[in-house]
């Protein structure tokens, strides 16, 4: 089987389950995903032979030891896209309805846009603007300052688990209508076409994301 069929097939059924349940079992899904893989991968003999079965089996057990802390869909998207990288350093498309996750551009953590940003910044913005996105947001393995400069809102790492991403990274940004762009801890883009809050606390894009308000008083 292909790989980006693997692939494709995995964040399918991730984003139907979650659908149709608050929570995403995670454990269940590395089981099939790496039982897929190793049985299906064209590559995975290959890469067995030239990276070696015990550093695989270490990868596996690090994947798992890190499941056992997640508490969201996203952070469990996160750490399997970190498992697949172990066969793949190239980036891979999967779409579906309007939101799409497409081929990664050669940008890495050593080359990526960065936007100087502090907590106090985001909080003293935040007490002037109570009506829009600015703020301190969590999803996944991310605190993420919002600002609005003008123009667009700019998504910034304040503070990541996720070693590929420091401080001052650009992580999203969202236009006036409502589209943009989330960056994945692969640096690959997750555009959306909706950008919403519910109430105070909540901020969805797309059908894929949903954040956590840390800054909300309310």
């Amino acid at each position: 089987m292909n790989y980006k069929i693997i692939v494709a097939i995995f964040f399918i059924t991730t984003t139907s389950f979650s659908a149709q349940s608050k929570e995403c079992d995670c454990k269940g899904n590395f089981k099939w995903l790496t039982e897929t893989f190793e049985k299906n991968d064209a590559g995975y003999n290959y890469i067995l032979e030239e990276k070696g079965e015990e550093t695989y089996q270490n990868h596996k057990r690090n994947i798992s030891s890190r499941i056992k802390s997640i508490t969201s869909k996203e952070e469990c998207v996160e750490i399997m896209r970190d498992y697949l990288l172990y066969f793949r350093k190239a980036h891979f498309s999967i779409s579906g309805g309007s939101n799409t996750i497409t081929q990664g551009s050669n940008n890495t953590e050593n080359s990526w846009k960065r936007i100087s940003l502090t907590r106090d910044h985001v909080m003293n913005s935040t007490s002037h603007n109570k009506n829009g996105m600015d703020g301190i947001w969590k999803v996944g393995a991310y605190e993420i300052g919002i600002l609005n400069d003008g123009h667009q809102y700019n998504g910034v790492i304040l503070e990541s688990s996720n070693k590929s991403w420091s401080k001052n990274d650009l992580k999203l940004t969202v236009n006036k209508d409502g589209t943009g762009v989330y960056y994945l801890g692969d640096f690959s883009p997750y555009r959306f076409d909706k950008a919403e809050l519910i109430g105070v606390n909540t901020l969805k894009l797309g059908d894929f994301l949903s954040f956590q308000n840390l800054s909300s008083t309310e």
